[in-house]
Order: structure tokens, then sequence, then C-alpha cells
């Protein structure tokens, strides 16, 4: 059986609402999906959501790297052989371990469908049958903070992110916030995106280390590895690395270097779901606990990240694969309907979702 087409699709789909954070202002979302078939008629989807200020690739180098560089390397090679695929796409051209992601993901959801089981199980299978989800709060006032972390409790979230930026004193009444409304009933983890210098980082850190959060989350800007060192010495709460990692070599930089109690994957800027259980397993070995998520996108690269998480106890609950709950439509016949803290692991074949052809017509970019 061989690797017969592969279509890909660009695609852009609005928010329920605008959501902000240092890295900008996000009304939409956009997302490119692959299709890969067979000459028997099976497919499998893969997709990512590239975030500008965010992502190293943008939509339209996904879209030029799978065009020119991928596909033209993959057809005609059997999905079975998913490592030689890799091994293909990374000698045709380096990093783009988003358009690989893309790829590796669709061919994962295309196994899964022609044998009859989860994606999960060529993890070794599920450790869980339900993965807790993480709520978020962005860039709002004290008073809609209180607003949103009411909702998120009520719906059953028991931990939940919120937003920061250079402005250390907003940040630090939009914690006290959601720490007034939460009690002690939510964990609160806290994300500066980059924002922030060392001055403003010791500042934050202070002002947040009573309001008892996990964390504070990637604090520098991504390269600025010396301050993670340096604040990680000094620092009287906790540290997660994020834009920072970004491929293996990153994991291992920020690993060995003891800066950060906690470390933040997702599938689509580790290159696939094999390159980020890998980084699960090495953050595993150093005795860092993993985040995984990301928290922007569809349903597709979400149930991705879903079977990932259920298939190992080394992803904390409290997973941030929360794209869906945030957006206003999909391209999925059934897509993932997030209305509670806590989601069953899906055990449909594959990833567990198809295209809807007239939404994909509907949301395609031209």
């Amino acid at each position: 059986m061989k690797i017969e087409k592969i279509e890909i699709f660009s695609i852009r789909v609005p928010l329920k609402r605008a959501a902000e954070s240092a890295h900008g202002l996000a009304t939409e979302q956009d997302s490119v999906i692959a299709k890969i078939s067979t000459a028997s008629g099976g497919y499998g989807i893969g997709a990512a959501e590239p975030l500008p200020g965010y992502d190293e690739e943008s939509k339209d180098e996904i879209l030029t790297t799978l065009q020119n560089h991928l596909i033209p390397k993959i057809i005609g090679e059997s999905p079975f052989q998913i490592r030689r695929i890799l091994e293909l796409m990374d000698a045709e051209i380096s990093e783009h371990l988003g358009s690989k992601a893309i790829i590796e993901m669709a061919l994962f959801d295309l196994l899964g469908k022609m044998l009859g089981v989860p994606v999960y199980t060529f993890f070794g299978g599920k450790v869980k049958d339900l993965i807790q989800l993480n709520g978020w709060v962005g860039l709002v006032t004290p008073q809609e903070a209180k607003r949103e972390a009411q909702d998120l409790l009520d719906k059953g979230f028991r931990s939940l992110k919120v937003k920061i930026n250079p402005d250390v004193a907003a940040g630090k009444r939009r914690v006290e916030a959601v720490r007034s409304v939460v009690k002690d009933k939510i964990q609160i983890r806290v994300d500066a995106n980059e924002s922030l210098d060392l001055k403003q980082a010791e500042e934050a850190a202070i002002a947040l280390k009573p309001l008892d959060i996990l964390y504070l989350e990637q604090p520098f800007p991504r390269n600025s590895f010396e301050d993670f060192v340096t604040f990680s010495r000094m620092s009287p709460v906790k540290l997660m690395a994020d834009e920072s990692i970004h491929d293996m070599e990153s994991l291992l930089h920020i690993l060995k270097s003891g800066s950060t109690q906690f470390v933040k994957v997702k599938v689509q800027k580790m290159g696939g779901l094999l390159k980020t259980y890998q980084a699960v397993q090495v953050a595993e070995a150093f005795g860092i606990p993993v985040i995984l998520g990301h928290g922007f996108g569809l349903t597709v690269n979400t149930l991705a990240e879903l079977h990932l998480a259920a298939s190992t106890n080394a992803i904390l609950d409290g997973c941030e694969a929360v794209g869906p709950f945030k957006m206003a439509d999909d391209v999925v016949i059934k897509p993932l309907f997030m209305d509670k803290g806590f989601i069953p692991v899906s055990n449909k074949p594959g990833l567990g979702a198809d295209l809807d052809e007239e939404k994909l017509k509907k949301y395609l970019v031209k």
C-alpha cells in the first residue's frame, strides 16, 4: 500500500471572542491541514496552527515547505514506514518541524483508521480515561478575570493559566482577582509569554509568591538563556520554559542547565508525535514534569495531543490542548466539545475525527 495523494488546505476560523496575550490580540486562527490518501480510499488528517510571534514557521512557510519539499518526497512511500518518512523529510530540509508534524500526524491517523485502533495504541496504550484540561485567562481587567475564573470553576476546571505582561502591577491584580474567586480549588499558572526583563521578572515573582502559583512561565525572550539561568538562582517561584523549547536540542539545553522546574512541549513545535513522546521521556529522565498542549487550534491537532497525554503520566494533569474551547467553529464532522474541565479520551480509530467538506470549503483561504 502506497501514499497516493496528499492534499493541503489553508484554513481560517474565528475565535468565539478576542484573546490577548503578550504576543498580541487574536480574533481568528489560521490552520494548515493535510489529507493523506491511499489507493484504497482510506485517508488520514494532520494539522498545525501557527501563531504569529510564537511559532518558528508562519502559515505561508508551512504551505511552501509542504508543497515544494515534503509532499514530492513522500508520494509513493508506504504509510506504515513513518520513521523512514521522517528521515526522508529531515534529509530534504532541516527544521520546519511544524510542517513535518502535520505529515506525521496524518500518517498516524491513517494507520489507526486502517488498523481500527486509536492513535494512543501506537504509544503503548492509554493510562488515562479522562484528560484534565487547563483554563485560560488573558490580559483582561480584574473584574473580567473574576468572571472568567468563576465560569471555569463552575465548568469543573481545576487548573488555569493567567496571562501577564511587563505591567507587573496589573498582572498582580489580575492574578489576585482570580485567586479571590477560586480560593484553593484551582491551581494557578502564570504566563508572561517572553515579555519580561530580569528586573520585571524579579518584581513579578515577588508579587506572585504570596498567591500560591504553580509556576511563572517563560518570563524571558526565547533566546535569553542566560537570563533564565541567572533568574533561576534567585526566583522565589518555580519556573517553566515554553518558547525557549522548540526542538530536542533546546529541550536538552534547558534540562541540563537546571534552570526550570517544568517544561512545556507541543506536537507541532517538536516535529510530531514521536519526537514529542521522546521529549516527554527525556524530561521524565531528568525528573522534570511536562505540560503538553497548544492553547489555540482546531480539533485535529488537539486530538493528537490528547492521545499523547493519555499515554503517559509524565504529562501532568491540566493539559493545555484546549484550542476548541476558544473556537467558534471547526472543520471536522464532530468537533471536540470542551464545555467542562475534563474530556474523555477518544477510543475511535485513528485520531477520531473526519473532515467536514462543507466546513472546509467555508473556511478555506484562497
